[in-house]
């Protein structure tokens, strides 16, 4: 994500924004594809946020390329918070999972024959 705010969207640099703006989208929708096989203990819900997610940022994406509706900005703002809001939900998704692993162990005090 910060890539694209390293290269200012100016006559010099404005392909290489663009560029970098589109291979946002194209990692983020791979990583959308793949997550069930890279963590496969996430949530059901949270696979379809995320597939629902990618689907709006491919739907914005042809949008973006096949009609002058949308204009770059436009494009790089839906594309930054649909794409920050997912790893937001992925972060706490992950928190969940390491919660799980936690072991408690119940103790019991029981008093001892000399203490009474």
């Amino acid at each position: 994500m910060g890539g694209i705010g390293c290269f200012p969207n100016n006559l010099q640099y404005h392909v290489l924004h663009d560029r970098i703006s589109m291979w946002l989208v194209y990692i983020m929708i791979l990583i959308i594809v793949l997550l069930k096989w890279l963590m496969p203990k996430l949530s059901q819900q949270f696979l379809k946020i995320s597939y629902i997610i990618g689907a709006i940022m491919a739907l914005d994406w042809l949008i973006f390329k096949l009609t002058d509706y949308l204009s770059l900005t436009a494009f790089e703002l839906l594309e930054f918070g649909l794409s920050f809001s997912w790893l937001l939900l992925l972060f706490q998704n992950l928190e969940y999972l390491a919660r799980i692993g936690d072991q408690i162990f119940p103790v019991q005090i029981i008093k001892s024959e000399d203490e009474q």
